[in-house]
C-alpha cells in the first residue's frame, strides 16, 4: 500500500498534468478567438470593398493565397482571401489539406473579369520547406533547378487553367528567405544560404514563366530585400511575413497592370 508521501506525489503529479492541459486549452481558445475575430474583421472589410465598388461601378483587386496575402489587407479596393498554408506545388491538386484548388475556383467564379484583377500569392512555403525536402529525399547533391522547375510547372498548370488574354491576372513573387524564426512553430528546412538560393531561383523562374504566359509578375523580392538579402526593416513584420507596408509600396504597380 502506498505511503502518504507517495499519495502526495501522485496527487501533485495529477494536478500538475491537469494545469498543463488547462494551460494548453486556454492557449488554444485564445488563439482560436483571436483568429475568429481577425476573420470577422477581414470579412467586414471585404464586404465594405464589395459594396463601395458596386456603388461606384468600379473594379476590385482580389489577392488570394498563403499567409503572405495578408500583407495586402485593409486597403481599398483589395479583397484578401487567405487559403491557409497553401503551396504552389499543390494548387493544381484535386485534393489537398487546404483545398486550395477548390477555393481558387470559387474566387475565379466571383471575379468580374471585365473590371477586376486577380493576384496569386503562393510559393514561400515551397521555398522554406518543400523544395529542400525534395532535394534531400531524392538526391542531397541534386540540382535545385530541376526541383524548382517542376514545382513551378505544377503551379503554372493551375495558372493556365484560369488564364485568358482578356483577364487581368498577376503572379506575386516570393519574399526573402525566413530568418530569425522559431523553428518549433515555423518549419524551416535547409540553411539560410540554401533557402536564399532557392528563393532567388524560384523568383527568377516565376518571372520568366509569367512573361511566357503573358500574365503580370509582382516582384516583391527586389522591392523589400536589403543588401544582405534579408527583408528591409520597414517591410519586416516577423521573421517570415512582410508588413502592410507591402500593399502601400506595390499598389502603384498592381494598378498600372490592372488598368493597362
Amino acid at each position: 500500500m502506498a505511503s502518504k508521501l507517495e499519495w502526495v506525489r501522485i496527487f501533485v503529479s495529477i494536478v500538475t498534468r491537469a494545469i498543463r492541459r488547462l494551460r494548453h486549452y486556454a492557449w488554444f481558445i485564445r488563439v482560436r478567438a483571436k483568429n475568429e475575430a481577425f476573420d470577422l474583421l477581414i470579412g467586414l472589410f471585404n464586404l465594405y470593398v464589395r459594396v463601395r465598388a458596386g456603388l461606384r461601378s468600379s473594379g476590385v483587386i482580389y489577392i488570394v493565397g498563403d499567409s503572405h496575402s495578408r500583407s495586402f489587407r485593409y486597403r481599398y479596393p483589395i479583397i484578401v482571401d487567405h487559403f491557409g498554408g497553401s503551396t504552389a506545388h499543390n494548387l493544381i491538386s484535386e485534393k489537398s489539406v487546404t483545398n486550395s484548388r477548390e477555393k481558387l475556383s470559387k474566387v475565379v467564379d466571383r471575379v468580374n473579369w471585365s473590371r477586376d484583377c486577380l493576384v496569386l500569392v503562393f510559393g514561400e512555403i515551397d521555398c522554406r520547406q518543400h523544395v529542400y525536402r525534395s532535394i534531400e529525399s531524392q538526391d542531397p547533391n541534386g540540382d535545385v533547378h530541376s526541383i524548382v522547375d517542376s514545382t513551378i510547372e505544377r503551379y503554372f498548370s493551375a495558372v493556365r487553367e484560369i488564364n485568358d488574354a482578356s483577364r487581368k491576372l498577376m503572379v506575386c513573387g516570393v519574399p526573402p528567405a525566413a530568418d530569425g524564426v522559431d523553428e518549433k512553430t515555423t518549419p524551416v528546412y535547409g540553411s539560410l544560404d540554401k533557402r536564399q538560393e532557392i528563393t532567388r531561383l524560384f523568383n527568377e523562374t516565376l518571372e520568366r514563366e509569367s512573361s511566357k504566359l503573358g500574365v503580370g509578375f509582382l516582384d516583391v523580392y527586389s522591392l523589400v530585400t536589403d543588401d544582405n538579402g534579408a527583408t528591409a526593416g520597414k517591410f519586416r513584420h516577423d521573421g517570415v511575413h512582410l508588413s502592410r507596408e507591402l500593399s502601400k509600396a506595390t499598389m502603384g504597380t498592381i494598378r498600372r497592370y490592372w488598368q493597362s
